[in-house]
């Protein structure tokens, strides 16, 4: 919910100041949290940063998807795809890289070293957005305030679609984010090994990374980000047909690979859709609202999903699953027919 926070009022601010002063604001307050948790000490300090740390985490993840938004060089079709898909892949291979030293960072359960390894990143960034960011930031506002008086009345804010693929990023992400929760006990119930449970997030990371590769490639091998937003639906359905299917390594790996192309689909498309319905007044706001979406999404699943799993077993989650994803189709589905 933190996230969430951080995501409204960066995205709030983002429409209304300085681009330079909103993202170096999350910098500063990036290095300062971290720098403060360095001090910290227990499993208790650590949860109370992660608090503030949401905070900043969804402030700047805003701050870049609406920079990408704002200052993508125009064309006839309004297509920022590429764009996305490549700050979608930066993202991915931060997680990656970050998920793979985290066994290096915290040995012996020294909280310490770990806060003491985000704060020199912090610190990195931090001087790379004073060493760069302003030159680029001013030199862009030129752009876009030509870009609003050329464009003025071009895009307009279709409440419609962008209600819709809101929608569908919540139940998205309550779905998805099964696989990272409640699945984890799903695999060991079935007689499978926690390493096991980790191969299917080295698939993911792997295949997300090379999805994402040939869309920077082939950017219009959809014809359009809904299109490409419904076909990341429909595998991740898929995913779930497989584990209703069988309960072997086979049909489970098969799974994590459908997992995983229909995230890579959907995520980067998501704020696509978002961004070439909305003008550019408020695309700061919109953005921000994709990643709250997106974060009640992640929230409320893992509980939703106990609950069902007590009430009726992992079988009538999968329904459970299969159904959101459908009714999300047909959002998309009926959007396109209008």
């Amino acid at each position: 919910m933190a996230n969430a926070a951080g995501s409204v009022i960066s995205g709030y601010l983002f429409d209304r100041m300085s681009h330079q002063r909103i993202l170096m604001s999350g910098f500063y307050l990036l290095l300062t949290v971290s720098s403060i948790g360095m001090f910290g000490d227990g499993l208790v300090a650590f949860i109370l940063f992660l608090v503030p740390f949401g905070f900043i985490t969804g402030w700047c993840l805003t701050v870049q998807y609406a920079l990408v938004s704002d200052l993508q060089v125009p064309n006839p079709e309004n297509d920022s795809r590429k764009n996305f898909n490549l700050l979608y892949l930066a993202v991915n291979l931060g997680l990656v890289a970050g998920s793979g030293s985290l066994g290096l960072l915290y040995r012996h359960n020294e909280i310490k070293t770990l806060m003491a390894t985000v704060t020199v990143i912090a610190l990195i960034v931090t001087l790379i957005g004073i060493g760069t960011g302003q030159h680029n930031v001013a030199e862009n506002a030129n752009q876009v305030s030509v870009q609003e008086d050329d464009s003025q009345g071009e895009t307009v804010l279709k409440r419609d679609v962008i209600i819709r693929i809101f929608i569908t990023l919540f139940l998205f992400w309550i779905v998805y984010v099964q696989w990272m929760t409640n699945f984890s006990v799903y695999f060991t119930s079935l007689g499978y090994s926690a390493g096991f449970y980790s191969h299917v997030w080295v698939i993911n990371g792997i295949g997300i990374t090379l999805i994402q590769v040939f869309l920077l490639r082939f950017a219009h091998f959809f014809k359009t980000s809904i299109m490409q937003s419904r076909f990341g639906i429909f595998f991740l359905m898929l995913s779930f047909s497989c584990l209703i299917s069988g309960t072997n390594k086979m049909w489970l790996l098969v799974a994590a690979v459908f997992l995983t192309i229909g995230e890579a689909l959907f995520v980067p498309a998501a704020p696509v859709v978002v961004d070439q319905n909305s003008p550019v007044k408020v695309k700061g706001r919109n953005q921000g609202l994709v990643n709250v979406f997106s974060s009640i999404g992640k929230a409320v699943g893992p509980a939703l999903g106990g609950v069902v799993i007590v009430k009726g077993g992992y079988q009538t989650l999968f329904l459970m699953a299969i159904l959101l994803l459908l009714f999300s189709e047909v959002l998309l589905l009926n959007f396109k027919r209008k």
